[in-house]
């Protein structure tokens, strides 16, 4: 019965995250000169700390220090925890100028480019899909009800693919 409540309660938790995440997508604004800046200093580097931030073996490390006090294991879990969604919080930020500026140069082209749109539909689904699950991970592994291999990598590389394939600054910029 234990298992079952955990279960419906992981599965109001995973469907009330990807609500919040999908409505703040579509209510997004255009364009504006903060996208502009965040593209231009758009690095993949700044988010390469997020892979060895949930890393148990800083844990196992703290836990075999003499003067090791029972609990800090926990505050330092929290507290990477809070960083990891610090990141996390900064790359949805990112993902959005790009996902924006995309748009805007598909609504502004002057060929209707249906397949595009509906690539870049399917890519902002894809995103928020795995960053709702990245979140849903996390606040298990905050509870240490979840093992530390969380990885952000896939939506990191997703954002890095888009600039690359999609972004096209001279269109942005043109756009507003």
């Amino acid at each position: 019965m234990d298992s079952v409540m955990f279960a419906v309660g992981l599965g109001a938790l995973l469907l009330a995250t990807l609500s919040y995440f999908f409505v703040r997508r579509l209510t997004a604004p255009g364009v504006g000169h903060d996208d502009i800046e965040r593209i231009e200093n758009f690095s993949l580097d700044s988010y390469r700390p997020m892979g060895r931030l949930l890393d148990e073996q800083d844990l196992e490390f703290l836990r075999a220090q003499p003067g090791y006090v029972p609990g800090l294991d926990r505050k330092l879990r929290s507290q990477r925890c809070a960083i990891y969604r610090a990141y996390l919080r900064s790359l949805a930020k990112d993902f959005g100028a790009l996902h924006r500026a995309a748009r805007t140069i598909v609504a502004n082209a002057t060929e209707d480019q249906p397949e595009l749109s509906t690539q870049l539909f399917h890519q902002g689904s894809r995103f928020w899909v795995g960053m709702a699950i990245i979140h849903c991970k996390l606040t298990l592994y905050s509870l240490n009800l979840y093992p530390s291999s969380i990885s952000a990598e896939g939506l990191v590389n997703a954002i890095g693919n888009m600039q690359s394939q999609m972004f096209v600054p001279s269109a942005v910029t043109t756009a507003n």
